[in-house]
């Protein structure tokens, strides 16, 4: 609970599992589907229901989502796709979304009716961070909604301080 008393509910969305697990795999060969103009959303449908799972068991009155890599992709699908997270949503913080150039991939998939209610939110709501240091922030497509951030630092130290302060912190 907040200060003021609100339930709030953090999701982060882990990227790509660079193992040799059933996980592992299967984020690496989600990442090369996603680099190669495919879009399978098996697995980000199962990262939705556990997302709805969330919600409806802890039932906040506001959430905020997290990924980076395949798991920013996968939180945008989430914030697309799933109608709880859609009315509970506050703020989402994206690093480096993985797509590819010239809106094809995965935010092709989330055009939206930019005259609509839910762009106006989803919009305002999402923020995507961009990084030079990533190669996901070079073969991402332009975002179907939300702000694009870019931090242009050339250390990841540099880039958390920038972060930090960005998002109403004090750099130490």
């Amino acid at each position: 609970r907040t200060a003021e008393g609100k339930k709030h509910l953090v999701l982060a969305y882990r990227g790509t599992e660079f193992k040799l697990t059933t996980h592992g795999v299967e984020d690496v060969l989600a990442d090369l589907a996603v680099a190669a103009g495919e879009y399978d959303q098996t697995g980000f449908r199962r990262r939705q229901a556990v997302t709805e799972a969330a919600i409806r068991q802890h039932q906040p009155d506001y959430v905020d989502v997290t990924g980076h890599s395949l798991g920013a992709t996968a939180a945008m699908h989430c914030i697309f796709m799933s109608k709880p997270l859609q009315s509970h949503l506050r703020f989402a913080a994206l690093f480096n979304q993985f797509g590819l150039p010239g809106g094809e991939g995965p935010s092709r998939a989330y055009a939206l009716d930019q005259n609509s209610e839910l762009y106006a939110k989803l919009n305002e709501a999402v923020v995507h961070y961009r990084t030079k240091l990533d190669i996901s922030s070079a073969f991402s497509a332009p975002p179907a909604f939300g702000k694009v951030v870019a931090l242009e630092k050339e250390s990841y130290l540099q880039l958390l301080a920038d972060l930090v302060a960005h998002m109403g912190g004090a750099a130490v």
